[in-house]
Formats: structure tokens, C-alpha cells, sequence
């Protein structure tokens, strides 16, 4: 039963911590610089879609308030 259990687990020599580089690994591999590049796009593109929306949002808003004043000012010359 010990030898069993003795092939199980690694020995000390065989668990290095020594880092040891991978020659010959998958060619397949995507640019951390590509990735990060694409990231700052998109926020830098949300930052900017959000300033857009919520600058035509407060036009639209103004322009409603602007429509109520002249509705209220006609409401009071008409009284």
C-alpha cells in the first residue's frame, strides 16, 4: 500500500520551483499588448458614448423646460 501511494505523490526533487521556460508551446497565443490596446478602446469609447448621451439627453431636457416657461408665461398673460 505505501509503494502505491509513494507513486502518487511527486517527490521533492520533481516538484521544482525553479522556473523552468516552455520551448515548443502553442503558437496560438493572442498579444497581451493587442488585448490591452482593445480594452482602452472600449472604455475610452464607453467614456464617450455616455458624455454623448448625456449631453443630448440634457438638450432635450432644456428644450422641454424652455417649452413649459412659454407654456406658463402664455397661461398667465391669457388669465
Amino acid at each position: 500500500m505505501k509503494d502505491e501511494n509513494a507513486k502518487l505523490v511527486p517527490s521533492v526533487e520533481s516538484r521544482s520551483q525553479e522556473f523552468v521556460p516552455v520551448e515548443g508551446g502553442p503558437q496560438a497565443t493572442s498579444s497581451a499588448e493587442l488585448l490591452l490596446t482593445i480594452a482602452y478602446v472600449l472604455m475610452w469609447a464607453s467614456v464617450f458614448g455616455l458624455a454623448i448621451f448625456t449631453y443630448k439627453r440634457q438638450a432635450r431636457a432644456l428644450a422641454r423646460l424652455d417649452e413649459l416657461e412659454k407654456n406658463v408665461e402664455a397661461r398667465d398673460r391669457s388669465a
